[in-house]
């Protein structure tokens, strides 16, 4: 069951709205020293029902990239079953309700909110072209979201296309194009503020897309197509066999490497990792150890603030 819910309550009043901002100041004219970007919120909610979650995204990541940010809010409420990798561990399932998340929206203050429960992902599958076990073993790629897991791949990306669907429509009302699209994902904590948009942007004097894994994304707008492209190409495929991306790592490095040829960097010094359930569980520090920013030890410490570890008898 997918619902919605936005700054407006219908397409003519959120083209009312949105030419009200670009007309009243909403967006700053400087938008050299403050780009205008555009901020998806996507993916399990998770942990971010959490005050130090939800507080560092919108005080250490949306005030830091810039004055003039808009945030568009996808949010899974149900978590998908426990994954368990022998290399990174696990984590718990950890599902949110809409009142859970009440708190954390209005303190994020999102321009637009979808909420949707994801028990009906299986609809989103492309039965004409499957992520292959076999296949990628044979081209020795990670196999983890093929079979039962596939839709969990596939999920993730739908939800960015979703997203990217609505930062496209805002500029199609407002009448103003985005200066960059930035992705992060909503169970994250952010140790310290993020860089800016405007020293993104100068990276590689603007062909650069920054990320962290597939944590946090910052795309110029040139580039920020490379967003849509995966659930595009799948949902097109009618050649019985996935042959591209199998990750969601993968899943945006294609794009944005082969197809849009940017220079796709991987900055392990973003200050940002992800919020595990408690300190306790067996893939929480790995989190904390895939970051270069500062030691693993300070990180654990900032992102489990609120959380006592268990005591060893």
């Amino acid at each position: 069951s997918l619902s919605s819910s936005s700054s407006s309550s219908s397409s003519s009043s959120s083209s009312e709205l949105l030419k009200k901002r670009a007309t009243m100041g909403y967006i700053h004219k400087n938008r050299t020293e403050n780009p205008l970007t555009a901020i998806c919120l996507v993916g399990a909610a998770r942990t971010l029902t959490i005050p130090r979650v939800y507080r560092s995204i919108k005080d250490n990541l949306i005030d830091s990239l810039s004055a003039n940010t808009v945030t568009f809010a996808h949010l899974k409420l149900s978590d998908a079953p426990v994954k368990k990798q022998t290399k990174f561990g696990y984590f718990r399932r950890i599902n949110a309700s809409e009142v859970e998340l009440k708190v954390p929206l209005e303190y994020i203050k999102p321009h637009q909110v979808v909420t949707y429960q994801g028990e009906n992902d299986d609809r989103l599958l492309n039965p004409k072209c499957p992520l292959s076990r076999e296949w990628g073993i044979k081209h020795r790629r990670d196999t983890f979201f093929t079979g039962d897991n596939e839709v969990r791949l596939v999920g993730q990306l739908h939800a960015m296309y979703e997203c990217y669907k609505s930062v496209l429509d805002y500029e199609k009302v407002s009448g103003v194009k985005f200066d960059a699209v930035t992705k992060i994902r909503p169970d994250t904590v952010w140790l310290f503020p993020s860089y800016t948009a405007k020293e993104l942007l100068l990276r590689e004097k603007g062909e650069m897309v920054s990320h962290f894994l597939d944590l946090f994304i910052f795309a110029p707008r040139k580039y920020s197509d490379g967003f849509q492209m995966f659930y595009e190409k799948y949902i097109g495929c009618t050649s019985g066999l996935w042959k591209w991306a199998y990750t969601p790592e993968e899943a945006y490095e294609y794009p944005f490497i082969r197809s849009l040829r940017s220079h796709y960097y991987n900055d392990r010094k973003i200050p940002v990792v992800i919020r595990r359930a408690n300190r306790n569980e067996s893939s929480a520090r790995e989190q904390c150890e895939k970051q270069r920013r500062i030691g693993v030890e300070e990180c654990m410490d900032i992102v489990y603030s609120d959380h006592v570890a268990k005591q060893s008898v």
